[in-house]
């Protein structure tokens, strides 16, 4: 990939969040045929209007230091034909995310998606939960989140590792995978 450190989730199966009592209804996020792009400047940048989350809000945002958050279509072949989310990481500590929040659903759910992590070494993060951390600036805090997955891009350059851990109460967890 082109990018420096990058999360690419597909379309189609990109975030489905299903309910799993059966009368409930399942709503399933598709990021569509669109294309854009945020990437960072002298002042953070954000956007409530690159996803178009249909049902629920969305918020992008990408820091000072470095990165973006981009629609591409063409993107993956290995992933399908619809537009897939790019999240490129910010070069030091700073926080770039994009994040669905207040949609129309359940409070119980089932998570699927298609990743894949390339580029140079770095820490990527899918999270489910409620809280004031979906919709600003700061970092996801531990609190806010029911869930969540951490993919972490390690090794060496000409031999890279991904480490996946899940959030379970106030840790994360690498068994049971």
């Amino acid at each position: 990939m082109r990018l420096t450190t990058a999360l690419l989730i597909a379309a189609g199966s990109a975030l489905t969040l299903a309910p799993s009592v059966a009368s409930a209804t399942e709503w399933t996020y598709d990021f569509g045929t669109g294309t854009g792009s945020l990437n960072a400047g002298a002042s953070a940048q954000t956007s409530t209007t690159l996803l178009t989350a249909p049902g629920g809000t969305d918020y992008v945002r990408v820091g000072t230091a470095g990165g973006s958050v981009a629609l591409l279509n063409p993107g993956d072949a290995n992933l399908g034909s619809g537009s897939e989310l790019v999240i490129t990481a910010p070069t030091t500590a700073s926080v770039n995310k994009a994040s669905i929040y207040d949609y129309t659903a359940s409070t119980a759910y089932a998570l699927s998606f298609s990743t894949v992590l390339s580029g140079n070494l770095g820490t990527f993060s899918v999270m489910i939960g409620d809280g004031a951390t979906y919709s600003n600036a700061n970092a996801f805090s531990s609190t806010e989140v029911a869930t969540g997955f951490k993919f972490v891009l390690g090794g060496t350059s000409g031999s890279p590792t991904v480490t996946t851990t899940y959030r379970s109460g106030g840790s994360w967890v690498s068994t049971n995978l």
